[in-house]
């Protein structure tokens, strides 16, 4: 089972997709 809530912990390697949609929901945030 994998915890979603917390994907900080899971490391860049295991999905980089994650990091872009925090970048694009990061510069959502800033707008």
């Amino acid at each position: 089972t994998f915890s979603y809530s917390s994907p900080e912990l899971f490391p860049v390697s295991y999905s980089p997709a994650l990091i872009i949609i925090k970048k694009k929901t990061h510069r959502l945030q800033k707008l």
